[in-house]
């Protein structure tokens, strides 16, 4: 990693958060980094996550999750730069009453 980093903030929720077994994940990025980067990142942290939330083939989200960004606005584009300190919100599109 190079002197700066950008440091994201994932939140999980549902399937995700009890996949991974934490709410909250920080990821110290190059300054650079995507939406997808932040995804391979937080798959290399959380390995149970590869598979069941994050597909590792195109590093996007499997079909039952999406991304929030800042709880503003749903993440379309995996090669989209966060600015540093963003949370990305990673919830199920699919929940139960």
């Amino acid at each position: 990693m190079s002197g700066q980093t950008k440091r994201l903030v994932v939140e999980l929720f549902g399937v995700a958060r009890k996949v991974a077994g934490t709410a909250e994940v920080e990821l110290d990025l190059e300054p650079a980094a995507t939406v997808g980067d932040a995804l391979r990142a937080l798959a290399a942290s959380h390995p149970d996550l590869k598979g069941p939330v994050i597909d590792p083939e195109g590093w996007s989200l499997t079909p039952h999750f999406f991304l929030n960004l800042d709880g503003r606005e749903t993440v379309r584009e995996f090669g989209f730069q966060p600015e540093p300190g963003a949370r990305l919100l990673l919830m199920s599109a699919i929940v139960g009453g």
